[in-house]
This record gives C-alpha cells, structure tokens and sequence, in this order.
C-alpha cells in the first residue's frame, strides 16, 4: 500500500513549507554543534541559516538564503571570516536569481546537488524483507554511533585522500534533537537513519547502511518506520541524489519530486 495520502503539489505553501523545515534542521544542528564542538556557532542569515561546524564538515552550510527575495552575500562572507575557507551555499529554484549571479561572479562554483521529495503521510506497509529490524534509539547507543560512522567509510575511496575523523559529526548528530534509528538484519545492527520531528511536518535524513548488508531492504524499512512513527496526514520532506538507491526508495514509497537543489562554494 503506498504510503501517499494525497499527491503534493509545488504552490507557494509547500515551497514555504519545505523552506522552514530546511532552516529549522539546520538551527536544531547549530544547537547540538553549539554544545559538542568548541567554536561552532550558528546564526540567521537573511532569509536564512548559517552553521559553522569546523573546516571541512559536511554541515558547514547555509540553508535558505536569499529565498525569494535578494540577499547581501557579504553577510555570508563576514559569517565565516576567520572561521574557515569553505562552506556550502544550498540554492534552489525560489533562490533569487540575482543573488546566485553575485555569487558565480565573486567565485563561488557548484558542489553537489540532491533532489527533494515530499508527501503526504498515509497509510504505510511494513517492509517486505522479514528479516530486517529496525529500532527507535537514543544518540548515546554505541551501536547506533558506530554503526552510522562505518556506513559512511564504507563509502570512502580507498584510493583517496584519507577520511577526516567522523567523531565531531557524529557526536553532533548524537547530541540533536532528531529521532534515531537503528535497522538490524539478522539481529545485527546494519543501518542507521535520523528522523527530524517538527510541528510543521517532518525531515527524513542521514540514511546508512553497511557495505555488507546492503540490497537486503534495510533503507526502505528505515524509511517506512519512519513514515509510520511520523504519523498519517503528517507532511514529509526527504533529500536524496536523483537515480541513487535512496531516491528510488522514496519514490516507491509515494514521494514526490518537488525540485532539485545545488550546493555552491566559494
């Protein structure tokens, strides 16, 4: 039974919507970053929120800027001045179009992009994989921790550059105020995924699955959990690489694609 209540449509509420909750997670982020890593701050930047969680954090970002409306990107410059080199501006469509050229012409160059899916929670079927498991945890289980943390090496080039230390996001993540989930296959934690649970719907996010126990269901099972745990008529937000294993999931789960997003950095 698909997990679709109803089919979302991209007016301007879902479009304000998607862009509070995108704020509000970042926010919830800079409060568990404020308290686990020393120097990290977070603070509102025009329309939207900044985070400094150390050089070279994935979550070193600002969300939401110049939404609609055209920002100073000085702001963004003098926010992370001394603090670090590198940060990540996420642009969407509603991103104004003047701000983005000021951004390309004082040097900033794309990064990475995902696209964001959203639905209406309805009814949601248990996994089909009956072999797979999935608790609700706190950020203080060990095995909720180093699971997460070796589903991300798991994804690291060998042949790379050497992986900075995933302790500081890991604690941050632990500290949040995000619900954790821990997916098991064969009683043994495989999985992890974060649920972001806010009054004006909810953000699914930071879904991981061991290298071994992938193509055993355990990413779809997270994500039903965390749809039915979210409740029926609650809005749900997701972010995922288009053609990737999480985007296909969301989709047969009744997401919908809203628009793509792009990250750009100095």
């Amino acid at each position: 039974m698909p997990a679709q209540l109803q089919p979302v449509t991209l007016d301007d509420a879902t479009a304000d919507r998607v862009h509070g909750l995108g704020c509000a997670v970042l926010e919830q982020l800079a409060v568990a970053a404020e308290l686990t890593q020393p120097g990290a701050i977070g603070a509102r930047l025009g329309t939207g929120y900044g985070l400094f969680a150390g050089e070279g954090s994935p979550i070193t970002q600002v969300y939401g800027f110049a939404y609609r409306t055209p920002g100073d990107i000085s702001e963004i410059a003098a926010f992370y001045a001394g603090r670090c080199q590198s940060w990540e501006v996420s642009i969407t469509p509603f991103t104004d179009a003047t701000t983005v050229r000021a951004m390309f012409d004082t040097g900033y160059r794309p990064g990475p992009f995902e696209g964001e899916l959203a639905l209406w929670v309805g009814d949601v079927a248990e996994a089909a994989a009956v072999e797979c498991r999935v608790d609700e945890v706190d950020g203080a289980d060990l095995a909720w921790q180093q699971t997460t943390a070796q589903a991300w090496l798991d994804d690291a080039d060998p042949a790379g550059p050497a992986m900075p230390s995933l302790d500081p996001l890991i604690a941050i993540f632990a500290a949040s105020s995000a619900r954790k989930y821990l997916g098991f296959v064969d009683g043994v934690p495989a999985a992890s995924a974060i649920m972001w649970d806010r009054p004006d719907g909810v953000v699914l996010a930071s879904g991981a699955t061991r290298a071994h126990a992938r193509g055993r269901g355990l990413q779809l099972a997270l994500l039903r959990r965390r749809l039915r745990d979210a409740g029926r008529g609650r809005f749900a937000l997701v972010g995922a690489v288009p053609g990737s294993i999480s985007y296909r999931n969301a989709m047969r789960a009744g997401f919908t694609p809203l628009y793509s997003t792009l990250g750009l950095r100095p």
